[in-house]
């Protein structure tokens, strides 16, 4: 009984979505938290592969059948791919870099530098406000549906971007730095009312120690600061919200520029 498949074409759009896939789930910096078991990731990453299979067209994979396919050339391809799902990852990393750079500002203006907690998964410490900003700005992507744009995103990267074609090049390493850049300029736009706020504070407790001697200034320095933070954020939240909205615009422009 003889079977009519192409079972090493579809291998082989197999292997190449899954690469693709693959190095974003790896890489993305939600999904890739220690917390989660590596085998929920490949797990995850089979099933997008599986969902993906009928959407990429037959005819991206036609030229590379055309040619001898050997080793060498199969790898570079793999690469090419792998690149690309990082490229997306680092996207979002950056997107979640520039809330968490204005939290940080914000805690230590506001004194909350040294309050923070060891982060597994950056190695590190992070501060309370960049903690909870980093979080805000994952939970507003997720009630705006942002993370099914993704995966639309991904499916969409098969239909402009051949497997084996992209390749980092000039336009591409501009527009990455060029939002990267945005962590110092939109998180210090998020940090500066808490800035100016803790500048005129000091100004004012220092007129009050000059004015009276007796006056403890240092003592009642640090709960005004905590107190007039947590107000202050409070009152700003809305537009932390905005900004998250502005931000997750801005990454998903640098995506569509990047698979364009």
């Amino acid at each position: 009984m003889n079977f009519d498949y192409p079972l090493t074409f579809n291998a082989l759009k197999f292997m190449l979505i899954m690469v693709r896939v693959g190095a974003f789930m790896f890489a993305m910096p939600v999904v890739n938290q220690k917390a989660i078991p590596p085998r929920y990731r490949v797990f995850l990453t089979v099933f997008l592969t599986v969902i993906f299979m009928p959407i990429v067209p037959e005819e991206l994979l036609t030229p590379i059948l055309k040619f001898s396919l050997n080793i060498l050339s199969l790898t570079m391809i793999l690469i090419s791919e792998a690149i690309l799902g990082v490229c997306i990852a680092l996207a979002f990393y950056i997107a979640k870099e520039i809330l968490g750079f204005g939290g940080q500002l914000f805690d230590r203006n506001a004194g909350f530098l040294l309050a923070g907690a060891f982060d597994p998964d950056a190695q590190g410490q992070i501060t309370p406000f960049s903690h909870l900003l980093m979080n805000t700005f994952i939970i507003s992507m997720l009630i705006s549906n942002s993370h099914l744009d993704i995966i639309r995103y991904m499916a969409a990267s098969f239909n402009t971007v051949s497997p084996g074609e992209f390749f980092i090049s000039t336009t591409t390493f501009k527009l990455i730095i060029a939002f990267a850049a945005k962590i110092f300029i939109i998180g210090t736009q998020i940090a500066m009312p808490i800035i100016i706020s803790v500048l005129f504070l000091n100004i004012a407790l220092a007129f009050m120690s000059r004015i009276g001697q007796d006056f403890q200034v240092l003592m009642i320095s640090f709960p005004l600061r905590i107190v007039f933070s947590f107000m202050l954020l409070t009152l700003l939240f809305p537009v932390v919200l905005q900004i998250c909205r502005i931000v997750t615009s801005q990454f998903f422009t640098l995506i569509n520029n990047i698979l364009i």
